[in-house]
């Protein structure tokens, strides 16, 4: 996998394929709406496994990067090819695509880099400064600090003797919905 991407590996034939085969037999109005629907879980579903990656290196945030920038042109042309004439940025509210485009920002950032003994306290306020955190939801900065802690700290799925995909999907509903306190 190290000769390319994982989005263009592993998913964009699934997408392209999703939509030639079943949305275009659609009719226009449920072709969009399920094109819709399928981008905003795929979304919120592709960042909570992309906040769980751990360690995360300088090559691991580089790599996860390009994939979030493949991901959201595989998700407009599906969004395209389902006949919405809506983008990314319009469905819902607009909060999966922002999300999206968080996610690069907050992989890049260092505070926890800059003092290594700084306080609990200091550390939050530090995230809450930051102008992505708006728009990332709550358990994906709380998984994205993971990355920062020492192996021996087990990530949230482990401690729940879950694989990563169940664990995810307790974060996102098959509609594309998150809980209220997620959103």
């Amino acid at each position: 996998m190290d000769d390319g991407a994982f989005v263009q590996h592993h998913l964009a034939q699934i997408y392209d394929d999703i939509a030639s085969s079943h949305l275009s037999k659609l009719p226009s109005e449920y072709s969009s709406m399920v094109a819709s629907t399928i981008a905003t879980y795929s979304i919120y579903t592709f960042v909570s496994n992309a906040s769980l990656v751990r360690p995360l290196g300088e090559n691991s945030r580089l790599k996860i990067t390009q994939d979030l920038a493949d991901f959201e042109l595989c998700l407009e042309q599906l969004v395209v090819k389902g006949g919405s004439t809506a983008t990314l940025s319009q469905m819902d509210s607009g909060r999966p695509y922002a999300e999206l485009r968080a996610v690069r920002s907050m992989l890049f950032w260092n505070g926890l880099d800059r003092d290594l003994e700084a306080q609990p306290a200091d550390i939050a306020k530090a995230i809450l400064r930051e102008v992505w955190v708006k728009d990332v939801r709550p358990s994906t900065v709380f998984h994205f600090l993971f990355s920062f802690a020492p192996s021996l700290l087990s990530s949230p799925h482990h401690s729940k003797r879950m694989t990563v995909e169940e664990y995810v999907a307790t974060l996102v509903k098959y509609d594309g919905s998150v809980d209220d306190g997620e959103a």
